[in-house]
């Protein structure tokens, strides 16, 4: 009587346990997050709007570039980056799809390690371009050649070398930045 009390037991429990998982599905299991951000419980249909509450907070990261000695700060939207959020959600369903039963029921359960997704970016080609020409203007130099000066004592001034950024865009490739 005990081992059929303890099968039924365990069927019940094995039998909870797939129903979680099947219902879950549609659902971001425990413990992931899209860089420091957790999606743990969200619904895929509507991932998408708690991925565009993030964005501004990640579009607004900086880079620094340096040309001609000089220090230029950007965020990675006036890069003409965008978060690609199709990508980001289709990389997260194959990591739920590819899990097996049992990951499946510890990821349900809360109790499957921390997995971090990297952001993915795609280009928009006309922020590119325009981010370009704003380089471009605060960057070009103008050449100056060397003088000789006349007041307050006689002495040589260098000159300085001309730079231009060339920018010249037909089109950008459409591939993934991550």
């Amino acid at each position: 009587m005990f081992l059929v009390v303890l099968i039924f037991s365990y069927v019940l429990i094995s039998g909870f346990n797939l129903y979680k998982v099947f219902s879950s599905n549609d659902t971001i299991y425990s413990n992931v997050y899209l860089g420091e951000f957790d999606l743990s419980g969200y619904n895929f249909d509507r991932v998408d709007s708690k991925i565009d509450f993030y964005k501004e907070f990640i579009l607004d990261k900086n880079v620094k570039i340096e040309c001609n000695g000089k220090e230029y700060n950007f965020t990675f939207e006036e890069l003409g980056l965008e978060v690609d959020t199709e990508n980001i959600i289709n990389n997260i369903k194959i990591y739920q799809n590819d899990l097996s039963y049992s990951k499946k029921i510890r990821a349900v359960n809360g109790d499957l390690e921390k997995e971090v997704f990297d952001y993915i970016f795609k280009i928009n080609e006309e922020s590119v371009k325009k981010f370009l020409n704003v380089l471009k203007l605060k960057t070009d130099q103008k050449m100056v050649s060397g003088y000789f000066k006349c007041y307050d004592g006689i002495g040589y001034v260098s000159g300085v070398d001309g730079f231009s950024l060339y920018c010249s865009i037909t089109s950008i490739s459409k591939s993934k930045v991550a």
